[in-house]
């Protein structure tokens, strides 16, 4: 681009985003804070789920858990999406 003078003009990197953003540096952080909590938790503990009884290690009671999040969350998103896709073909 060239100004009125026939200048080149420089882009001002000073209201630009350079860098990575602001998103990226919070995921980072919390992704290192689960990663050393999922590190120092590597002891034995014994779960009881109705009639189950199991002992396993903390990390993979917490893979379990994180897992049956991610089902209930899925599960719960395609009923919301079923049923405010039922409410638009009722109205019309």
């Amino acid at each position: 681009m060239t100004d009125f003078n026939d200048r080149r003009l420089e882009p001002d990197a000073s209201g630009g985003s350079s860098g990575p953003s602001r998103a990226l540096i919070g995921f980072l952080v919390v992704a290192g804070l689960f990663a050393l909590f999922f590190l120092q938790n590597g002891g034995d503990v014994k779960v009881q789920f109705l009639m189950f009884e199991k002992t396993t290690t903390v990390r993979i009671s917490i893979i379990v858990a994180v897992l049956f999040g991610i089902l209930l969350d899925r599960l719960f998103s395609m009923f919301w999406r079923h049923r405010k896709a039922k409410k638009r073909a009722r109205k019309g």
